[in-house]
């Protein structure tokens, strides 16, 4: 099951979708989750840079339980959590994303590597031992696309991808939705279109003929680890 998921920009883009939008938001200093700054004091003072720790403290255990040595980030946006799991684990980290806009990460000096990467259409150097981190990028791709995905990283032998949802279509999730479209008429505030919702069901679904999806949650948060099948 999935459902249509909304949310406000301060820069009015109709649709997060390309990767025009993506590098408008990822220079737009106005969109505080979104901006990439070029300076490490600025970056450290992002709020999400602040409330991802236990994420990473998470990640960085199941890491170390699977004897992985590095991380493969795709859809790596702000990189928030990658950067600390950089400062937690200690391991290699590599980011991508399909936009220009994530070379700025180049300029932290943090990462191992920054690649401008699509993966729907590209295959990422992933080398052995190597765990794969899709983080809040579901809600742009499409079912097709998602599945595709997971094929993809299995013929690369890829044993372990976590991901952390954008959002995951609870009732909870739905009445947010109907909170953005009422918030939106109310003050004639333009929604963005985001992409989709998609039921933990349905995660399981696509993954299925590839991964073992187990659900797990981190600060109230849903997080997804995937074992690679045979």
């Amino acid at each position: 099951m999935k459902l249509k998921h909304y949310s406000f920009f301060n820069s009015g883009v109709k649709a997060i979708n390309t990767r025009d939008n993506w590098d408008s938001v990822r220079l737009d200093e106005s969109e505080p989750d979104y901006y990439i700054p070029t300076t490490i004091d600025a970056y450290e003072q992002l709020p999400s840079v602040v409330s991802s720790k236990p994420l990473a403290k998470w990640m960085a255990n199941q890491i170390a339980l699977v004897h992985a040595n590095a991380i493969y980030s795709i859809g790596s946006g702000v990189a928030y959590v990658e950067y600390n799991v950089k400062k937690t684990a200690g391991i290699r980290v590599v980011v991508s994303d399909f936009t220009p806009s994530v070379m700025r990460l180049q300029a932290l000096k943090v990462f191992d590597e920054v690649v401008e990467l699509d993966i729907t259409t590209q295959d990422p150097a992933i080398s052995p031992g190597t765990v794969v981190y899709l983080g809040r990028i579901d809600t742009e791709l499409t079912d097709a696309q998602l599945e595709q995905i997971f094929a993809r990283l299995h013929r690369l032998k890829v044993q372990h991808i976590c991901i952390v949802p954008a959002q995951l279509l609870t009732p909870k999730a739905a009445l947010i939705e109907a909170y953005i479209f009422l918030k939106s008429i109310l003050q004639r505030r333009p929604r963005t279109f985001c992409g989709y919702n998609r039921s933990l069901g349905l995660f399981r679904q696509l993954a299925a003929r590839y991964y073992q999806l187990t659900f797990h949650k981190v600060e109230g948060k849903p997080v997804f680890w995937l074992h690679k099948k045979d």
